[in-house]
């Protein structure tokens, strides 16, 4: 898709903003979590807004919780609602999967709410090509106030310390990871308005046989004995990121 023009107008300067010229494209973020990150074309949004819960929940099975949440929402009527187990290690997650389109930087964001909640809040964007995967990982660390991410050894790394946040449960931070998947390396990421250069550093690998197909999932981990829970709103992924 076209780059070139501000969103705002068709000739007006643009300065830290990606910019479009297609019309379509302009109706389709009209409202939307990109005001956060133009950079990139989305090609799938989800507001939750549907009756229907379209996602796939993950967990241990131990008493994890995924449904749509009415009432508290970034737009709308409604949001997303995950709950651990109330043992250390527990998690809750969702999943969408999507065709592969080959040598692209793909970019996930999401809006997270509950962060007063002692958890790990986790964005991911996993690359299948049907014989090996990638996977990259964007995580606030909400018991140590840090943002980190997973490395090529399949550890969680620290990117930046002292990312504290006001514990108050009617706000929504904004959160954003942008991959390679021709390089399988990480390219940035964004949280609460803030970026950070990942430039270099590699996306874990392992086999798999899952199909060519683009992964994201939304999750939360609890290092406690305790049930830890979080909204997330207004998913967007995006392609043709710079």
């Amino acid at each position: 898709m076209a780059h070139g023009q501000p969103d705002f107008g068709a000739q007006a300067a643009k300065v830290t903003v990606g910019s479009l010229a297609d019309m379509a494209e302009l109706a389709a973020r009209l409202g939307s979590i990109v005001t956060l990150d133009r950079r990139g074309d989305v090609i799938f949004l989800e507001d939750f807004e549907s009756p229907v819960f379209l996602w796939t929940g993950t967990g241990p099975g131990a008493g994890e919780i995924h449904r749509l949440y009415p009432g508290t929402a970034v737009m709308g009527s409604q949001c997303l609602y995950l709950e651990t187990g109330a043992t250390a290690g527990d998690y809750s997650a969702v999943i969408r999967r999507f065709p592969v389109t080959p040598k692209q930087r793909y970019g996930v964001e999401a809006r997270i709410q509950r962060v007063g909640i002692a958890a790990y809040y986790d964005i991911e964007l996993w690359i299948y090509d049907g014989v090996n995967y990638h996977s990259a990982e964007w995580r606030y660390d909400r018991v140590n106030n840090r943002l980190l991410f997973l490395n090529s050894d399949g550890n969680f790394e620290e990117k930046a310390a002292g990312i504290g946040l006001p514990s108050t449960y009617n706000e929504f931070w904004p959160s954003k990871l942008v991959i390679d998947s021709e390089t399988m390396r990480y390219v940035r990421g964004l949280f609460a308005g803030v970026e950070y250069d990942l430039s270099g550093e590699s996306m874990y690998e392992d086999s798999s046989v899952v199909r060519p197909s683009v992964h994201i999932s939304l999750a939360i981990n609890t290092p406690v004995n305790f049930a830890a829970g979080v909204f997330f709103d207004n998913v967007i992924l995006t392609q043709n990121e710079p």
